[in-house]
């Protein structure tokens, strides 16, 4: 069984192996972050203040609609199928790279970032 360890600067992890839960014989396995990324799903991201202003800014400005939603939303929460998420506008894009394979809703104000494929949220600028 493998078990979490530590995750360290620069998306560096570190697992350790335990054989029957126990503590004797155990063996490390070292990954760098491209690695960590082929064995387990992203779940948070970081947008940088002066990114997160551009963003909010383009959602005042292009007047993108607010999505009612009934459950609370929260950083992991999968969204309901009937909520329609949006595509990040190139302009994003090219100004956040870090959002580009993500998708979006505007909900109580908040411009929320959701992985397309489970629908779970991966971030939440205010």
């Amino acid at each position: 069984m493998f078990r979490l360890v530590s995750v360290g600067e620069g998306g560096l992890i570190q697992r350790r192996y335990h054989e029957n839960d126990s503590d004797c014989g155990f063996g490390c396995l070292i990954c760098n972050g491209s690695a960590l990324a082929q064995m387990e799903e992203r779940t948070t991201f970081t947008i940088e203040p002066a990114h997160r202003t551009v963003i909010k800014q383009y959602v005042v400005k292009e007047h993108i609609r607010p999505v009612q939603v009934k459950e609370r939303i929260a950083l992991g929460a999968v969204l309901p199928a009937d909520v329609e998420l949006q595509t990040v506008p190139e302009a994003w894009v090219t100004d956040v790279p870090e959002v580009r394979n993500y998708e979006y809703i505007d909900w109580n104000g908040k411009v929320v970032f959701v992985e397309p494929k489970t629908r779970k949220v991966v971030q939440i600028v205010e």
